[in-house]
Order: structure tokens, then C-alpha cells, then sequence
């Protein structure tokens, strides 16, 4: 008897699958449907995206396969959930989803740093503020970018150090980009003593400048006293040169100070220095003429005061 009911309820099991089974055939059939049109709008949206990179964006090409990867899986998306949705297994992913849910959180505060630094990245690439080769000054540091990824930039140094640097760091700071336009100005600043032509020294320093080798546009050079020092006319003497690193930039500052050195010998101008001038006339101090010098003879055995 109870072989019986075992046989009877297998046949109840076995016929209730083969109705659920043809209950889903047509299910199944819808869901090659979907796939195969999803296969054809797949291969169409790449064709559109491609062309408007092409002809609107060629500035961000090199972002084409990222954007469009981005699309086609949000496109996937949906057209997963439309199969489980045709297949009425919407409630059981449900439930994965809900799980997965808590797990993404805990995930998101623990790759917080590393997403914000590579959606950072992306937004950089997309800017390009700086390329290859530049010489930036980021967040403190100077040199030259030898590597841009999609977490972190690397700067060369002057030191010839390896600098890298967050890119959320970049994004959020300001930095310089001295090879943006190819140019740059050089400023070298000098004092000449009271006693100088002022006009004088401005056409040599300009002379001077517009001469150099590396100077480009001499016209636009150009000369300012800037204030008067204890002891100096200070001013600045500012020309253009082409700049692809710094070394470029300390070159020219180089010739730049030879050049005036040796163009203000040959005009007798004093590149001043600091002097301290002593003034016993002023009301509380000591006329020297009305008050003898005082000296401790050192060669006198008996350290006697010498006066002159």
C-alpha cells in the first residue's frame, strides 16, 4: 500500500512539471525573442555611438569604448530584468537583490576611496588639464607627468623622484600647468645702489634681455622698479621664452643674470648689496670729531688705552 501512494504521488510530481513545462514553452520562446532583438539593438546602439564619437566628440575618443560599454550594460540591465520578469522569477531575485543590497553598502564603505579616485580620474581624462610630458605643479609637488591612470597620477620630480598622486586629491585642489601654452615668462630681480642712473639702468636691462638666445618676441620684454630698499632701487626685468620643462626656465634665469652682470660692469652700475650706515650726528649721539678714539693696544703688556 505504501509503494502504491509513493508511485501515485512521483506521477502527481511528474505531471505537474510537464504542465508547468508546457505552461512555459511559450515563456521560453518569448525569451529567445527578447535576446535575439536585444542582440540587434545592441549591435545598432554601438553603430550610433560610434558615428557621434566620431563626427561630434573626437575630442574624448579615447573615451568612446568606455561610454559606450557603460551604456550597453545599463541596456542589459534592463533587458535581464524584462526575462526574469517574462519567466515570473521577479520575487526570487527579489530577495537576491535585497541581500545583495546590504552587501554593496558594506562594499561602498570600504571602496569609498578607490571609487571616488576613479571616477575622479575618469572626469580628469575627460578635462585633460595636463598630458604626458607636462610640467605641473600638483598639491606641492613639481615635475613632469610620466603616468596617468584611472586612481592615481605620478609626477617626476625635480629629484627625479616618483610622486603619485590621489585623483580625487587632483580633482578637488588647485595645481599649475607651467607647458599649457608652450610659453613662459622669466622674471629676474635685481638692486642697484642710490647712486645710479635710473634710466640708464632700465634701457641696459632691457638691452640686456632682448638679446639673450632664448628670448622669443623681444619686443615684450619689459622693465619695473618694484620699491626702494634700505640700501637699493630694487626692480624686475621680465621676458618671454619657450617652455617645454623646467629646466628651459632656470637656463634662461641663468643667462639672464650673467648677461646683466656683465653688461652693468661694463657701464660702472653697482649691483647693490646691503649696507648699514652709521649716523653719530643724530640728536643723542656722539660727534666723533668732538670725542677721541679710544683702542686696547694688544702688543702693550700692560693693556693701557691708546687714544688717537
Amino acid at each position: 500500500m505504501g509503494e502504491f501512494n509513493s508511485f501515485v504521488y512521483l506521477k502527481s510530481v511528474f505531471e505537474r512539471w510537464g504542465r508547468t513545462t508546457i505552461e512555459f514553452i511559450p515563456n521560453i520562446f518569448m525569451v529567445f525573442v527578447v535576446l535575439i532583438v536585444a542582440k540587434f539593438c545592441t549591435l545598432f546602439i554601438q553603430k550610433i555611438l560610434r558615428y557621434m564619437f566620431k563626427k561630434r566628440f573626437k575630442r574624448y575618443a579615447q573615451f568612446q569604448n568606455i561610454f559606450i560599454y557603460m551604456i550597453l550594460i545599463i541596456f542589459w540591465m534592463f533587458v535581464v530584468l524584462l526575462i526574469l520578469d517574462i519567466l515570473n522569477l521577479t520575487g526570487f531575485v527579489t530577495h537576491i537583490l535585497a541581500g545583495a543590497g546590504i552587501i554593496g553598502i558594506i562594499g561602498g564603505f570600504a571602496l569609498k576611496d578607490v571609487v571616488s579616485n576613479t571616477f575622479a580620474g575618469f572626469l580628469i581624462r575627460i578635462q585633460r588639464p595636463f598630458k604626458y610630458g607636462d610640467w605641473v605643479n600638483i598639491s606641492g609637488y613639481e615635475g613632469t607627468v610620466e603616468y596617468q591612470g584611472m586612481i592615481m597620477t605620478g609626477l617626476k620630480t625635480i629629484q627625479g623622484e616618483m610622486a603619485y598622486i590621489p585623483n580625487q586629491t587632483i580633482f578637488n585642489t588647485s595645481y599649475l600647468n607651467y607647458s599649457k601654452f608652450g610659453t613662459v615668462m622669466v622674471i629676474v630681480q635685481i638692486g642697484i645702489s642710490y647712486g645710479d642712473y635710473l634710466a640708464k639702468v632700465e634701457n641696459i636691462a632691457l638691452d640686456t634681455v632682448r638679446k639673450l638666445p632664448m628670448t622669443i618676441e623681444p619686443d615684450q620684454a619689459d622693465f619695473y622698479f618694484i620699491d626702494i630698499g634700505g640700501s637699493t632701487y630694487n626692480f624686475q626685468v621680465r621676458f618671454w621664452i619657450n617652455y617645454s620643462g623646467r629646466n628651459d626656465y632656470l637656463r634662461a634665469t641663468n643667462a639672464a643674470i650673467q648677461a646683466l652682470k656683465l653688461a652693468f660692469e661694463k657701464e660702472s652700475i653697482s649691483v647693490a648689496y646691503n649696507v648699514m650706515t652709521l649716523d653719530f650726528g643724530v640728536k643723542g649721539g656722539v660727534n666723533l670729531h668732538d670725542k677721541p678714539i679710544s683702542f686696547i693696544d694688544k702688543t702693550n703688556k700692560n693693556n693701557e688705552n691708546v687714544q688717537l
